[in-house]
């Protein structure tokens, strides 16, 4: 008798473990896979000659923003499809404004909010991919140091103890935008 209840406790136990060990694997992040923007679609077409035009924008002093804009349309047709790249990843020109919008939220929550809400961590994360966190943290000598992290869409893009890579984001992105406002996009998108 005494052995069953040892073989059923044994059981019981690392049947428990086997069932957690599964649980934290689901725990685990699963890299988020980006939808394909409608740049990207249009450049899938079939049974059609795609157009597509490429312009640098920047290549900035450091290795984390290469920014360019695309335009593509079908050969013998009016209608174009305008983007931006920034280190490879695609945004649509209609996000691009979004992407300002975020950028200045983010900003003005760090410059004007940060301090008097005694925060110690402040993100966004958005639907097309842009990730802004701030935080403090304290350096091995006790004192309070701060960190902004930027990426879009799992690229990392540049981090430091100011909000300077993120204006220097936004400077770009500002410049894609009138770039391709200059080749024919839509202000309002």
């Amino acid at each position: 008798m005494f052995r069953r209840f040892v073989a059923l406790l044994f059981i019981a136990f690392f049947g428990v473990m086997a069932v957690n060990a599964q649980d934290v694997e689901t725990l685990k992040p699963v890299p988020k896979k980006w939808e394909p923007t409608k740049y990207e679609e249009f450049l899938l077409r079939r049974d059609a000659v795609i157009v597509s035009q490429s312009h640098n924008i920047i290549r900035d002093e450091s290795p984390f923003f290469d920014v360019s804009v695309k335009i593509a349309w079908e050969l013998g047709q009016s209608e174009k499809l305008y983007a931006a790249t920034i280190n490879n990843q695609t945004v649509d020109f209609d996000q691009l404004k979004e992407m300002l919008e975020v950028i200045d939220r983010m900003s003005n929550t760090i410059n004007n909010e940060f301090e008097k809400l005694a925060a110690t961590y402040v993100s966004y994360s958005s639907n097309m991919g842009l990730s802004i966190t701030y935080y403090v943290y304290t350096d091995s000598s006790g004192k309070p140091q701060r960190n902004l992290s930027l990426s879009f869409k799992g690229s990392f893009l540049g981090q430091g103890p100011s909000i300077e890579p993120l204006s220097r984001l936004r400077k770009v992105i500002v410049e894609a935008r009138e770039k391709l406002i200059s080749l024919g996009a839509n202000k309002a998108g």
